[in-house]
């Protein structure tokens, strides 16, 4: 009411009485007298457009909704909590098996093949991998990778991280650039760095991919990751203060390293 007290109308479930007997005429005549304000209902939120932008987003899922023409490759930048049993492995399996085993191998007993193939072992014997998994790993090319210069300098860091997982805030217009960004408010974007090290003068990033691709077309495919890269370099400079000063795609099919 007027005085700013309320009036608390009780219901017996257990009686018959009905709840309309409780309230008075005067109570029906407030009801009756109230005026509806056509234009609040009539109201249109001005910024519904808005509704579709999300909160939270990968910078695989943004590349993609950037390149939605670009469905032929494969992203690999999260390790599921437990990888798949069947033997039918897609690349997309055989890609994360991969990355998991490089995130998880010691990188310092990689000088033979019989040092990885003793680790992958060992992550049999832990049920950290099946046999099947163990099978989908191509050990050539992750010896290979390591016996690269790329691999040789990772060796001789002080520091490098692995599936290192950070947060930065972008404009809704890195999603969309015609968008009307009034009363929005930037988006937290997630990215996981397979590799990095550190060197003297700066940060050394590295991407695998597990494509499928030749030699000669490795440069073509790489510029497919460009912008996930890119994304990638500007978080890790932001966290560390230290520029990114090499940004490498390696594909581990074809052993070849392209700097972007």
């Amino acid at each position: 009411d007027t005085n700013g007290s309320f009036k608390i109308y009780t219901v017996d479930f257990n009686n018959n009485s009905n709840i309309s007997d409780s309230v008075t005429d005067t109570d029906n005549e407030d009801i009756a007298n109230t005026e509806f304000n056509s234009d609040a209902i009539d109201y249109v939120y001005p910024y519904m457009h808005l509704n579709t932008l999300p909160i939270k987003l990968s910078v695989s899922e943004l590349k993609r909704r950037r390149m939605p023409e670009d469905n032929n490759v494969s992203y690999l930048n999260s390790v599921p909590a437990t990888l798949a049993t069947t033997e039918d492995y897609g690349a997309a399996e055989i890609g994360t098996i991969t990355h998991f085993f490089l995130q998880h191998i010691d990188i310092y007993k990689t000088d033979t093949l019989d040092d990885l193939n003793q680790q992958l072992d060992e992550m049999v014997k832990k049920s950290v991998l099946n046999i099947s998994q163990k099978n989908a790993v191509d050990i050539n090319s992750v010896y290979r990778f390591f016996e690269s210069d790329l691999g040789r300098r990772l060796k001789s860091a002080d520091r490098f991280e692995r599936e290192y997982d950070f947060y930065m805030l972008v404009p809704p217009t890195e999603l969309d650039e015609n968008i009307n960004t009034d009363m929005s408010d930037d988006i937290i974007l997630q990215g996981i760095a397979d590799c990095f090290f550190f060197e003297n003068d700066g940060i050394v990033l590295i991407d695998y991919k597990t494509d499928r691709v030749s030699e000669n077309n490795a440069e073509k495919r790489a510029i497919n990751y460009k912008t996930q890269i890119e994304y990638y370099s500007a978080g890790l400079s932001a966290i560390f203060d230290l520029p990114v000063k090499e940004r490498y795609i390696y594909f581990l099919n074809c052993k070849t390293a392209v700097k972007l």
